[in-house]
Formats: structure tokens, C-alpha cells, sequence
């Protein structure tokens, strides 16, 4: 089974870690109430789970890395399909990348190569996975 899928595509790159959260979110109408105690109306959007994933180069495979940086970089309009992993199984969604960075490793000028040290990236879905 393959645990991370960005665009439809299995990345020739090292997938290092991956880290999964989640966030509710919540409409403007959720508040105090005036009731006694105040108890609190949740008006709930929706569960958004997302994936911090650590992505390193495969030695001889740096085009793919430098690949994966500019097909994250690209601005879009409503995302791109994501597939991770999530409990057993694998999650499917369209996601968005807001930043990236990545850091210079070494040089290799006789050989006319850059590596870079691993990058981290964070996939933030499009819209809620789990909906009440």
C-alpha cells in the first residue's frame, strides 16, 4: 500500500515521517448562551484532518526531489488530490500547501549538484472530511 499519493503520483522520494491531526471548526454561531451556566451552542463545520508529511531525497533521485518541491510550490485555484495515510487505511482528499522551505544540505560543485536536506510540508484539506 502506498501511504502518500500528491497529485495521484507515489513521489521517488523517502518519506521520513508523517504526522496526522485534526481541527474542528466551527460557524459564527457557535457561543455562550445566556442560559444559567452559560452552556455553549456549537454550530459545527466539520472535522478538517491533515498531514504534516517529511519528505528527504533518495540518493541519484534529486530531479524528483526538486520535482516534488515545484509541483507542491505551484499556485492553484482548488488544490490538488492528496491520498495519506490515516488510521489502517489511507484518506483521500483535495488539499493546499500555503508555504515551504527547504535548506541547502551540501554542494557538489565538481558534479554540478545541490542537495538539499529534508522538507517538511503540511497538506491542509479543501474541505471538511468528517461533516455532522
Amino acid at each position: 500500500m502506498d501511504y502518500v499519493k500528491i497529485g495521484g503520483k507515489v513521489w521517488d522520494v523517502l518519506v521520513m515521517e508523517i504526522e496526522e491531526s485534526f481541527e474542528q471548526l466551527y460557524t459564527d454561531n457557535t457561543g455562550r448562551t445566556l442560559a444559567p451556566g452559560a452552556p455553549l451552542t456549537l454550530d459545527t463545520l466539520g472535522t478538517f484532518i491533515t498531514h504534516s508529511v517529511t519528505f528527504k531525497r533518495r540518493k541519484g533521485m534529486e530531479a524528483e526531489f526538486d520535482a516534488l518541491f515545484d509541483y507542491l510550490m505551484q499556485p492553484r485555484n482548488v488544490g490538488f488530490d492528496v491520498e495519506m495515510v490515516h488510521n489502517q487505511g489511507t484518506i483521500k482528499y483535495k488539499a493546499y500547501c500555503s508555504n515551504g522551505s527547504r535548506k541547502i544540505f551540501n554542494i557538489l560543485k565538481k558534479l554540478g549538484l545541490v542537495n538539499w536536506a529534508p522538507m517538511t510540508v503540511k497538506f491542509i484539506p479543501i474541505e471538511a472530511q468528517v461533516k455532522p
